[in-house]
């Protein structure tokens, strides 16, 4: 088809410990402001949506001049007299600007607050954000996050049940979410399969810390803090590992393992605002302005393996839509 297989960046794992896909519950639909972009031709990524349970999910993928930069011709898409190139002749770079409205449900729009999850490279970030995609191939995904409690807007409280790290779809592990209405508490459903591997959340700057997590008939498990998050949104990010995966496996041959039941002492404050997350309904709410864009930049490190997989995430400064 004109494109090798060594020219894709390397391909994470798309399962958990136990094997299974995390499939999100919809199918991927390109965004609004790519719907009627031809992203082969025209120096513009495409950007695709669909949701989990409760986080949302939107790729970027650089497909401009690809098969060009495969080795086999690619249309000029008629973008500029250098067939849409940089200075030294090579495909130009994109800026996939992706924020919380691309997913188009009610339970991602304001005044529901949200944060980002970015792949590959891990960085927590406040939405809209923006993906610089270096080369041809290049590509990112994006969880979309709600907060939950703590009121909407610019409550101060509130929990984001991230995710399973070592997936593309990490959001997609989350079955369901809630916090309890006084705010001291969170319960995270998590599927089946993931045992072994780490949990990821986000507290809001004015919340509690997470102090405690305990699993449903597995005992107390240390939270991890690692580190505040970036891009202009502050607030802590932790993790926790989840109970191996023999104590999962119960009941064996094709029967789905059975889902891990986190509870999270928030410390308390909060209350009010959203305090669970299901299946978003499937309404579309009308799609808002952007504001405040940060910038985060992909590109590849040269090393293969690692956790990483060779990419890593560089800040560079924001913007204002």
């Amino acid at each position: 088809m004109g494109t090798s297989a060594a020219a894709w960046p390397p391909w994470p794992a798309r399962s958990t410990a136990s094997g299974r896909l995390v499939r999100p519950h919809l199918p991927a639909r390109p965004t609004g402001d790519t719907v009627f972009v031809s992203p082969t031709a025209e120096p513009v990524a495409l950007k695709v949506w669909t949701a989990n349970a409760v986080a949302g999910v939107v790729g970027a993928f650089h497909l401009y001049a690809a098969a060009a930069a495969a080795g086999t011709a690619a249309a000029d898409g008629g973008r500029g007299g250098s067939g849409g190139r940089d200075g030294r002749g090579h495909p130009p770079a994109l800026t996939a600007t992706i924020a919380a409205t691309d997913v188009p449900l009610p339970a991602y729009a304001p005044p529901v607050r949200t944060v980002g999850w970015v792949y590959p490279s891990g960085a927590v970030v406040a939405l809209p954000v923006a993906v610089r995609l270096g080369r041809p191939l290049d590509w990112a995904a994006v969880a979309v996050v709600p907060v939950l409690g703590g009121g909407g807007g610019g409550g101060g409280g509130g929990f984001a049940p991230l995710g399973v790290g070592g997936l593309i779809n990490r959001g997609g592990a989350v079955a369901a979410a809630a916090v309890a209405a006084s705010g001291n508490a969170a319960t995270v459903t998590v599927r089946g399969g993931c045992g072994g591997m780490r949990f990821w959340w986000w507290t809001p700057p004015a919340a509690a810390a997470v102090s405690r997590v305990a699993a449903a008939g597995g005992g107390a498990l240390p939270p991890v803090d690692a580190g505040a998050g970036g891009g202009g949104l502050g607030g802590r990010v932790g993790w926790v590992r989840l109970p191996p995966l023999a104590d999962e496996l119960g009941g064996g041959g094709d029967k789905p393992p059975p889902p891990i039941v986190l509870t999270f002492a928030l410390g308390g404050g909060g209350g009010g605002g959203v305090t669970a997350a299901g299946a978003p309904p499937s309404a579309v709410a009308p799609p808002r302005p952007w504001q405040g864009v940060a910038i985060v930049e992909m590109r590849d490190d040269g090393e293969e393996g690692g956790g990483g997989g060779g990419w890593e995430g560089v800040w560079r400064a924001g913007e204002s839509g």
